[in-house]
């Protein structure tokens, strides 16, 4: 993923399966390469043993131990991996964060919001009809560069829901097919970049603006905007940097009943804190930092013409 990585050795080809696999496009920059990356960090896989995660005592090497086919079902490597590398992001004050994340002639817009609010529907919006190029759906890396924050890459799918398809690039309907027994909110499609045209960022880009959204449906509804309540902003920023080095937004699942796993240990030092810390701060202290809520055009249009809070 960018300039991390992890080694990973087996005892067995069944490996290259459990590495690749439909989760690769859940995983922010996840690709698997022949050659070694040398970065330190190190996971040794034992099929055919009972099921085992272990760390060695400073983190850098993991000793995983199971059968192939639970491996498998529960893509438990590679979420193993994705946990592991996000120790070597904090360690260059660099995050997984949930948002969404656009970018247009070398400068980078962050969304935030809570599930829901809309960041998707207006990623999309300004890709397809703003000439940006997505960095990042769902899951997007964040950090601290040389001269301020950068955008580093994210997961390139958007997972539409019937839902907002109703209210928002409506043309897109046709994704979902015939109607099913599952409710707007819950039929979900995961359609790709290149399937709607939309381009790719392929360079990490610094962020030039960053907004709380809330999309909302009523097309006659005014644009509203606000400062971010301190005490909402801490809440949101501190879960968001910390939910992956922590541990607590995916668990290690395996077999294709996804079983939870072994207990992980959470990979925080306080040397991480204090590179969140930073980060955190520079988000809150950025001009365009503020709550931004609005129909899709008021609200792309404020996103793209400079408006600040």
């Amino acid at each position: 993923m960018g300039e991390h990585g992890i080694d990973v050795y087996c005892n067995n080809d069944a490996i290259a399966p459990l590495l690749d696999g439909d989760f690769v496009p859940y995983i922010p920059e996840y690709r698997r390469e022949a050659r070694p990356c040398n970065s330190g960090f190190r996971m040794e896989v034992d099929i055919g043993l009972p099921l085992s995660i272990t760390p060695s005592e400073d983190l850098h090497t993991w000793f995983v131990c199971g059968e192939a086919e639970e491996l498998c079902a529960g893509n438990t490597i590679p979420y193993l991996i994705h946990y592991i590398l996000e120790m070597q992001r904090m360690g260059q004050c660099q995050v997984t964060l949930h948002g969404a994340a656009v970018e247009k002639n070398g400068q980078g817009m962050l969304l935030l919001g809570k599930q829901g609010s809309g960041k998707t529907s207006l990623c999309l919006e300004l890709c397809r009809n703003y000439g940006y190029s997505i960095v990042g759906n769902d899951l997007v890396l964040v950090g601290l560069g040389e001269g301020g924050a950068f955008l580093y890459g994210g997961t390139k799918v958007f997972r539409l829901r019937r839902a907002t398809i109703a209210y928002h690039n409506m043309d897109l309907e046709h994704l979902f097919g015939e109607k099913s027994n599952r409710d707007d909110w819950t039929s979900v499609a995961a359609v790709t970049p290149d399937a709607l045209g939309v381009t790719v960022a392929l360079k990490p880009v610094p962020i030039c603006k960053v907004a709380h959204v809330h999309l909302l449906n009523d097309v006659n509804a005014q644009l509203h905007t606000n400062r971010v309540e301190k005490m909402f902003s801490r809440l949101f920023l501190h879960e968001e940097t910390s939910r992956y080095i922590r541990g607590v937004c995916f668990p290690m699942f395996v077999g294709q009943t996804l079983e939870y796993g072994p207990y992980v240990p959470s990979l925080d030092c306080a040397d991480f804190h204090e590179n969140r810390r930073k980060l955190i701060s520079w988000i809150e202290s950025h001009s365009s930092y503020g709550y931004v809520s609005g129909p899709i055009d008021k609200l792309c249009a404020y996103l793209t013409g400079g408006g600040k809070v």
